[in-house]
């Protein structure tokens, strides 16, 4: 993993929606290999634009984000779109309440091991 292209088994589209600008860079580069697309985006706002126009196979998340809170948008994907795979990566204990916000929900403490996410990517678009 790494960059060697296995991360995602196949064609896949991910959604990274982190704020801090280095860490979405160095993320975004780390994961872009192979069979993974991956698009960063530091907003709520921008997120929503990009899953209106984009197919998305799996959204990354941070919580706390400058326009609100990305438990906010994953509540309205599981709605709209509820078989959307999500990983949410969070500093804060999101407690039970956070798998009331869809099936489909993993959670990764930050700060996390890259070779943590992609196992955790892996594992979610292979299921």
């Amino acid at each position: 993993m790494g960059g060697d292209g296995s991360t995602c088994s196949t064609r896949t589209t991910i959604l990274y929606l982190e704020d801090q600008v280095f860490v979405r860079e160095a993320v975004v580069e780390l994961l872009s290999s192979g069979n993974c697309t991956v698009i960063g985006c530091a907003t709520i706002a921008e997120a929503r634009h990009i899953l209106t126009t984009t197919h998305i196979d799996l959204l990354i998340s941070d919580v706390n984000l400058p326009d609100g809170s990305g438990l906010d948008l994953i509540k309205e994907l599981s709605v709209h779109q509820p078989l959307l795979p999500i990983i949410v990566c969070s500093g804060h204990d999101l407690g039970k309440n956070a798998f009331l916000l869809g099936q489909n929900l993993h959670i990764l403490e930050k700060p996390f091991e890259i070779h943590a996410l992609e196992i955790l990517i892996a594992q979610v678009t292979s299921s």
